[in-house]
């Protein structure tokens, strides 16, 4: 898409009333902006449809029968993290809106529909995809790295330079969570130890900050706030996905590539309280792992840089250096195994002041015959 250029968006309609889906029909195309390709009366077959067409936008009615159009946009945001669909809900009734912003929803449309807050909501995501796709039709997503300290990085891979540290980690905070937080929720995790009236200060100052920011990245909306809850809403490449993702699956060769995406634990180089949960839960979920492949696939080549990575978060786990010990004498390299007991003997020596246990000193004398 250029500049300047007339788009034309696809979009596709949900809806359990044939009535109302011709009248938002009809009140879309009016805008100019909108072909609609295909309309549904159900969820399950508005997935399909937008599985098939993988339209621009789609409108959702939330009170549906059998599945609700929040939950058929939460499966879409499950199958895809990026999203190639925006999401508008369209409801008569407005107590969904904080579910609604729960899936990341563009925008939150009331029935009956209001012909300038249509075109306006069109509007906004015309120009959303104009700037997206501005690179020869592909999407352009900023990437956020959150394994050892936050950063992120622009469409053109240029790491942000924050104005205070508190934005900085206020962006980390919304992009953690990935749901609207309600602001005092915010304020008493990012500024517990202030009275709350100062505290309020610094998180609408911080919030302005963080919008200027990210509308200089493209994102003039970035930053959502309904019913007192803040989000955000950007196309971004989160590296704990593509982790949590390989941690999902079966041992199927992913070991070299989760090596590779976990240099250090979750936010462990930056001093956030509300992150600890989660890092200590996704170390344990890459402990496991590594504990798996170590034991079920011991002659596979990538078996020592698990070993090595275990070794490097537990220091002090003895069945690692075992372990390691083990490797090295059935390569047949039993001085390799000697001098691993070796460096963690003076390591526990001059750590802790003790020496290794009886079980890895036999060890030792096995690999020393």
């Amino acid at each position: 898409m250029n500049k300047g250029e007339k788009v034309v968006l696809k979009a596709i309609v949900v809806d359990d009333e044939i009535l109302a889906i011709h009248l938002l029909q009809h009140l879309l195309v009016e805008t100019g902006a909108i072909e609609v390709v295909a309309s549904y009366t159900t969820a399950e077959e508005g997935l399909r449809g937008i599985r098939q067409f993988k339209p621009d936008v789609a409108f959702l009615d939330i009170e549906m029968p059998v599945s609700s159009g929040i939950e058929l946009a939460g499966l879409l945001q499950q199958q895809s993290r990026d999203g190639y669909t925006d999401i508008v809900f369209v409801t008569a009734f407005d107590a969904y809106a904080l579910d609604a912003f729960t899936v990341q929803a563009f925008d939150y449309l009331l029935k009956p529909i209001d012909k300038e807050r249509l075109r306006l909501t069109v509007e906004r995501i015309v120009q959303r995809r104009k700037w997206l796709y501005a690179d020869g039709g592909k999407e352009r997503v900023m990437k956020a790295s959150f394994m050892g300290q936050f950063r992120l990085f622009d469409v053109n891979n240029q790491s942000i330079k924050w104005r205070t540290k508190k934005v900085k980690e206020l962006c980390a905070y919304l992009l953690h969570h990935q749901v609207p937080v309600h602001r005092a929720q915010i304020v008493e995790e990012l500024w517990p130890n202030l009275p709350v009236e100062k505290a309020a200060n610094h998180l609408h100052t911080s919030i302005y900050q963080l919008r200027k920011e990210l509308k200089q990245c493209g994102y003039p909306d970035a930053v959502a706030y309904v019913n007192e809850s803040y989000s955000l809403h950007v196309a971004v490449s989160r590296d704990v996905d593509n982790i949590e993702k390989l941690l999902a699956k079966a041992v199927a060769e992913p070991e070299a590539k989760l090596l590779e995406l976990y240099p250090r634990d979750y936010l462990d180089l930056e001093d956030y309280p509300w992150a600890v949960a989660k890092q200590v839960k996704l170390r344990k979920s890459f402990i496991d792992f590594l504990e798996r492949v170590v034991q079920t696939t011991p002659a596979c080549p990538i078996v020592k840089n698990c070993l090595d990575k275990l070794i490097e978060m537990e220091p002090f786990e003895e069945q690692y250096i075992r372990g390691l010990m083990q490797y090295y004498r059935q390569l047949g390299k039993p001085k390799s195994a000697v001098e691993v007991y070796e460096r963690f003997e003076v390591f526990l020596s001059k750590e802790l002041g003790e020496i290794p246990q009886k079980e890895t000193r036999d060890l030792m004398k096995k690999c020393s015959r």
